[in-house]
């Protein structure tokens, strides 16, 4: 919830809790009596910093009921380990499946947590083997001990940034395929698909989503029935301030005076226009 309560100055998510592991959603709450649409994914699609997320525009525009199950930090196996979401999205006319990170997602190398897939569970002896000039257990966020590691030594990180592809290719084709509905596959970024060369690992996995590339989104082609791709930065920075004063700030008490990385209200303008295209 600390999402939730961070940004409740400024922006009303009116969450309410779902799922086996009774997740908080953005709401409202969804009416599943008549027919509705479904959008899987993380903070990009939960919409933090916007009143209007594309879902939720998707249902103004339509007229129709679009459930918003966007979670902070998500990565496939988070939905994958929930019968209920699989079971309300395979129930939908159509479902919007965001591409998400490839270092949220568990793997050889490490273990994320279930349901706050950007914090790091465990690593395995495999990771440890491969660095064992590097006190790894010292690492509580996988953003950080992946940056780390690369800094440590690029060469041997490859075969790290290689797991995390192949599991990404696999729990997207596994996700893509349990979901028994129509399915558009979402790119929502301020950048294009990159090819392999062109993936950003410094940093964690730099921007959003964290070392995916073009041959990623190829292998997962067949899962799908739509591909969209909105990529743009339009309206980025966006100030939070009001009256040049912040009004958000991080559990830590520092201020959040501008939105630099997450989509801004235009993005979700733009993205909500194409999707509704293939609708």
């Amino acid at each position: 919830m600390s999402l939730f309560k961070t940004d409740d100055p400024l922006f009303d998510y009116d969450p309410y809790p779902f799922g086996r592991r009774q997740q908080f959603f953005r709401g409202p709450v969804p009416d599943l009596r008549n027919p509705y649409i479904v959008c899987l994914g993380a903070t990009h699609t939960f919409g933090r910093f916007t009143s209007a997320p594309f879902p939720s525009l998707i249902a103004r525009g339509l007229g129709r009921s679009v459930v918003n199950f966007g979670i902070d930090g998500a990565g496939p196996g988070l939905f994958l380990a929930d019968a209920e979401m699989i079971h309300v999205a395979s129930g939908a006319d159509l479902c919007i499946v965001e591409v998400m990170s490839a270092r949220a997602i568990s793997n050889r190398m490490f273990t994320v947590h279930q349901n706050r897939n950007e914090r790091l569970v465990e690593v395995s002896d495999l990771l440890k083997g491969l660095y064992p000039d590097v006190e790894i257990s010292a690492f509580q966020r996988v953003k950080g001990m992946l940056r780390a590691l690369e800094r440590k030594d690029p060469d041997r990180f490859r075969l790290v940034h290689n797991e995390m592809r192949n599991a990404w290719i696999a729990r997207m084709q596994a996700l893509l395929n349990e979901i028994e509905c129509p399915k558009i596959l979402l790119w929502f970024a301020g950048h294009a698909p990159p090819d392999m060369s062109g993936v950003v690992v410094e940093n964690g996995g730099g921007p959003h989503p964290a070392f995916v590339d073009g041959a990623m989104l190829d292998a997962v082609e067949g899962n799908h029935d739509l591909y969209v791709e909105s990529a743009s930065r339009r309206g980025l920075p966006q100030d939070l301030t009001r009256g040049g004063e912040p009004i958000l700030f991080r559990p830590a008490g520092k201020p959040i005076a501008r939105n630099t990385e997450l989509p801004s209200p235009e993005m979700h303008a733009e993205a909500a226009a194409l999707l509704t295209k293939g609708i």
